[in-house]
């Protein structure tokens, strides 16, 4: 259409000079078109990538749209330099001056940018997803956003911790939300009236029950006499659950303990607490010393 506009104005116009304005005019506005139709073409392929992307990531989606608008912008640009070079301007200078503007741009934005590639290894390696359990850096909590420049993580006292996300990416990441089982550790103390023998059968009889209970798995289960405490014989006990939901395993850990106790009750055993004995001799026996 524009190529025949083209022609007719060439029959119609004498005068040359009008005739190259009207001709450039042209000839940018065809620029424009397909710039324009390449602009579509760009919005349909990260239209494509975002379905086929994860999107538990909000990191991802915000990532996808800012990629798309800084690939379109770029092609504006360029479009916007093509039109002006074909009206006879000299885009070197242009091109030059953005050079200089963009290193200024990048040093006054380092902090946004390094957060910005921290975002990028955060969504390519994905080391947590939005509503994991973690401990990075001192924050503890569930992931809520994962955002371009930071991420937010309601810890368990219903604050908002922000971590940016230049830090959590070199940060060393727990996630407790990865784990296959749930480790258990504690240490009952006895008094120092139970008697070997009872003793022995007190680690038997815990052993047994930790090996019946379905929640608990018998690969590794640890139930050891430690060591003499100040004012009690202690004992460790280690095992892992399979249970990971913390309601969940708070109740498997009162029928545990619940279980311990009526072992010990059972074998007529006391737990200890802390305490002094105090020995009082004889005052004349002393005098007599």
């Amino acid at each position: 259409m524009t190529t025949a506009l083209y022609v007719a104005l060439a029959l119609l116009l004498h005068n040359p000079k009008i005739f190259g304005y009207v001709g450039r005019l042209i000839i940018g506005t065809d620029i424009c078109i397909a710039f324009w139709a390449l602009t579509i073409f760009i919005d349909a392929i990260f239209g494509i990538f975002s379905q086929k992307l994860d999107i538990r990531f909000a990191a991802t989606r915000n990532l996808m749209d800012m990629g798309r608008k800084l690939v379109k912008y770029f092609v504006l640009a360029i479009c916007a330099l093509v039109v002006m070079d074909s009206f006879g301007v000299n885009i070197n200078a242009i091109i030059a001056s953005m050079g200089i503007g963009g290193a200024a741009l990048a040093f006054a934005s380092k902090d946004t940018i390094a957060n910005f590639f921290g975002s990028v290894s955060l969504i390519a390696d994905k080391p947590f997803v939005v509503g994991d359990w973690i401990i990075s850096d001192g924050a503890e909590g569930i992931v809520e956003t994962v955002g371009l420049r930071s991420t937010r993580v309601r810890g368990f006292d219903k604050s908002v911790i922000t971590i940016p996300n230049s830090k959590l990416a070199d940060a060393v990441i727990q996630n407790h939300s990865k784990r296959t089982m749930r480790k258990s550790a504690f240490t009952i103390g006895l008094t120092y009236s139970t008697t070997p023998q009872k003793m022995k059968q007190l680690l038997e009889d815990i052993r047994e029950l930790l090996k019946n209970n379905p929640d608990v798995d018998n690969g590794v289960i640890r139930v050891n006499f430690t060591g003499f405490g100040d004012s009690s014989l202690n004992v460790s006990i280690v095992f892992y659950t399979y249970v990971l939901n913390t309601s969940q395993y708070l109740n498997v850990m009162d029928n545990i303990y619940l279980e311990i106790m009526e072992a010990v009750d059972k074998l007529g055993l006391s737990f200890a607490f802390p305490s002094q004995s105090v020995y009082l001799e004889n005052v004349s026996e002393l005098k007599n010393c």
